[in-house]
């Protein structure tokens, strides 16, 4: 070889370093997370704060990324996983369970024989379901008003109408005087 052919030879080395081209970084770990979130199932049974940071770490989705910068690749794809782990269901609507306690607190309670089941009900109510068990929130709603139709009424207690009556025929019977058969009879 002459020089100028060794210099040829080395420039078109140079030229092919500088030709060179990354591999795109693998997005496999972005695809995986992201059928994860395929897994949370109806999205509108989580708060709006959980879909904010997950539809926010999704956004953050950078394409074109090359080899040379996996660990940012990584990075997103771990940010949706965390998202997705951090997800929050809505609380069922205990609207309904409300309103029941509502009705049973305004029952005379005193003329009821035994509330103790009713009030078992209400005190052992769980506040925690969540969105997807609302069934069974409703379910305690009903069972209020159940236990609510199932209370039996006292026996009246007549001892002051018995007294009251016999003190009306005892100023009947003893009295001087003769009452109106009007006023006899309104008794």
């Amino acid at each position: 070889f002459h020089q100028n052919e060794v210099d040829e030879l080395t420039s078109k080395i140079y030229q092919a370093i500088d030709n060179l081209k990354l591999k795109d970084a693998d997005y496999t770990p972005v695809s995986n997370a992201l059928d994860q979130k395929e897994t949370l199932g109806n999205l509108d049974d989580y708060t709006d704060e959980s879909l904010e940071v997950l539809d926010k770490a999704i956004a953050s989705i950078e394409a074109n990324i090359k080899i040379d910068e996996q660990a940012k690749v990584d990075k997103m794809a771990q940010d949706i996983l965390d998202a997705i782990d951090s997800m929050v269901l809505k609380t069922a609507n205990y609207a309904e369970v409300n309103n029941a306690i509502e009705v049973s607190q305004n029952i005379q309670r005193m003329n009821y024989k035994d509330v103790t089941t009713l009030d078992a009900i209400i005190d052992n109510i769980d506040w925690t379901i969540d969105i997807r068990h609302q069934s069974d929130v409703d379910a305690i709603a009903q069972s209020i008003y159940d236990a609510m139709g199932n209370l039996e009424l006292k026996n009246a207690d007549y001892t002051s109408v018995d007294i009251a009556i016999g003190k009306a025929t005892q100023k009947i019977e003893t009295s001087e005087y003769d009452f109106t058969d009007e006023t006899i009879n309104a008794l």
